[in-house]
């Protein structure tokens, strides 16, 4: 009796995950979709990092790097401060997921930066955060706190 009830939990498991990774692939192929026809515009720029976020869960690193550069540039050419936090954002996350801090910190300083010149609190709060991680992560605990709290 007891096996079939850890058998029917890990069975529960497995098709509860196949159908969000099946409902997040639905997710990026609407997306894309809108990309085909959307102009070089704030909802390009969001829905270029909206991709980026959805295929950071797939581990699809590369393809994150390319729409998140992409929102970064079409951002920066409509002079789109938020857009480009939120790409920053996203490609310091991607460089945290691939161990690489450096990068990581780079990058969500930049994004803090400009949230802060937009007085974006969610924005800041979501950075700081991030800096938080990437300091504990590193070992680095009263840096991490001190972000952990600001945020």
């Amino acid at each position: 009796m007891r096996i079939s009830v850890q058998c029917f939990f890990i069975l529960l498991v497995l098709v509860h995950c196949s159908l969000l990774m099946n409902a997040q692939t639905q997710t990026i192929d609407s997306l894309e979709k809108v990309l085909l026809t959307a102009k070089e515009d704030t909802n390009k720029v969001n829905t270029l990092n909206r991709i980026s976020d959805e295929l950071k869960y797939n581990s699809d690193f590369e393809k994150v790097m390319h729409y998140a550069n992409k929102a970064l540039r079409i951002a920066e050419k409509i002079n789109f401060r938020k857009g480009k936090a939120r790409a920053y954002r996203g490609i310091g996350a991607n460089y945290f997921f691939q161990n690489n801090y450096p990068a990581a910190l780079k990058n969500s300083y930049s994004a803090l930066k400009l949230y802060e010149e937009i007085g974006d609190k969610k924005g800041i709060a979501f950075s700081l955060g991030a800096i938080g991680q990437i300091e504990y992560t590193l070992n680095n605990f009263q840096e991490a706190l001190k972000n952990y709290m600001a945020s």
